[in-house]
């Protein structure tokens, strides 16, 4: 039990220390910086410049609908996305011991349910980094607890808070930094 406090405390500090240095991917989510908003603009004109021209690759971007700053932002949520889904899966191997497959399936589960959801709320209404990952390890808990259950892992409902707190903190610590150090 001292480990697990030991653990949760330093990954604590480490998610604080994240979301107050991280102004441009916050909760899994991407925040564009202007230069990059700019730098999209330019392309979009440039593609309709050379739609305009005639160029056949561009023509055909354009009738697609192409937006490079869509494009940008997919790419870099579903990077976030795969990263969460790995992170979590690692946290839930090292803590459950169970099979790697069935793990890696409920990761994937639990993962498709909140982050699209996450995404949303965070594009729409809240982007509140804090508040909106304090609501996933919420949800993550009861889903963990009815999930686990469900497919025969013994689980009851403190390991599942303390096991959706450690995959959230960890998986928001290793998605957003390996995103800042990909694609900044």
């Amino acid at each position: 039990m001292k480990k697990i406090i030991i653990v949760v405390s330093v990954l604590l500090s480490v998610f604080f220390i994240n979301v107050s240095m991280s102004p441009v991917i916050t909760g899994g989510i991407v925040k564009l910086k202007k230069r990059e908003l700019t730098q999209s603009y330019n392309s979009i004109q440039k593609n309709l410049e050379c739609a305009e021209e005639g160029s056949f690759p561009a023509k055909l971007l354009a009738l697609r609908g192409f937006n490079p700053l869509q494009y940008q932002i997919t790419q870099r949520m579903i990077f976030i996305y795969i990263t969460t889904i790995l992170a979590e899966f690692l946290i839930y191997l090292l803590i459950v011991h169970k099979s790697p497959l069935l793990l890696l399936i409920l990761s994937v589960i639990i993962n498709t349910v909140t982050n699209p959801v996450v995404n949303i709320i965070y594009n729409t209404i809240c982007q509140n980094v804090f508040l909106l990952e304090t609501g996933v390890f919420i949800v993550e808990v009861f889903l963990i607890f009815i999930l686990f259950n469900l497919f025969s892992v013994k689980m009851d409902l403190p390991r599942a808070i303390v096991l959706s707190l450690l995959a959230n903190i960890s998986s928001y610590i290793i998605s957003t930094n390996l995103a800042k150090i990909i694609y900044d």
